[in-house]
């Protein structure tokens, strides 16, 4: 995670930890606004997503609540998510968290969401995903996140990525999984199920070297909030 941008006005050479904060810093607040998949358009949310957003998520609720807390606010009004997304604007503006929405390439209808997390320390991203069930087991979310892992290894100059789930939500736990990550371990949260139980999460982490190509997604492409293209990911 990054918790803000290194800069000297010394002259001297920055060092290679240096290079990957000041990098990731500009890049992702100017130009990796919109990521496109061979099936997907990933981008920054905009105000006119709150109707699809509130849309989409109030008839995921049930679908989502198990495994997401903020599920627990839902439903909301659509001001509110107007109000949320600002929000997220103004916290990918800061370089302090990067939300994304995931919209089908053909009609871009939007399905779900998807972004950076940096919560977990310098040097590190976290990705976090969910889907509208009727979207879901189609391997969107794999895509997603093949192509945001990729962006932060091959673009950003991230070094490692980290994937964190619920032990008992087999279908996201295949993820990380299916794109190389490695289970790290388990852990239990302070936080108690329905059940009464202490609810555990897996760690999956993938460092920069070990990344690979898988070749069905392996088309991504970054534009910038112009729409202008600013790189093709090979």
């Amino acid at each position: 995670m990054v918790d803000g941008c290194f800069f000297s006005f010394k002259a001297t050479s920055p060092s290679a930890k240096q290079n990957a904060y000041f990098k990731l810093k500009l890049i992702m607040k100017n130009n990796a606004i919109k990521i496109i998949t061979p099936r997907l358009i990933v981008r920054k949310y905009e105000l006119r997503d709150a109707e699809s957003l509130k849309e989409v998520v109030d008839r995921n609720v049930d679908h989502l609540l198990p495994w997401l807390p903020w599920a627990a606010n839902e439903p909301q009004s659509i001001e509110m998510k107007r109000e949320l997304i600002r929000g997220w604007d103004k916290n990918f503006e800061a370089d302090e968290d990067y939300v994304y929405a995931i919209f089908l390439k053909n009609n871009e209808q939007f399905i779900g969401g998807t972004g950076y997390h940096t919560r977990q320390g310098k040097d590190i991203l976290e990705i976090g995903y969910w889907m509208d069930k009727n979207h879901a087991n189609k391997g969107y979310i794999t895509e997603s996140s093949y192509a945001l892992t990729k962006v932060a290894f091959q673009y950003l100059g991230i070094e490692k990525m980290e994937i964190r789930c619920m032990l008992e939500n087999i279908a996201s736990g295949r993820v990380p999984e299916k794109l190389g990550y490695l289970h790290e371990y388990d852990y239990r949260k302070i936080e108690k199920n329905e059940a009464g139980e202490r609810a555990r999460h897996s760690v999956w982490t993938m460092f920069k070297e070990k990344f690979k190509a898988i070749e069905e997604y392996d088309d991504v492409v970054v534009y910038d909030g112009a729409g202008d293209l600013v790189g093709t990911i090979n």
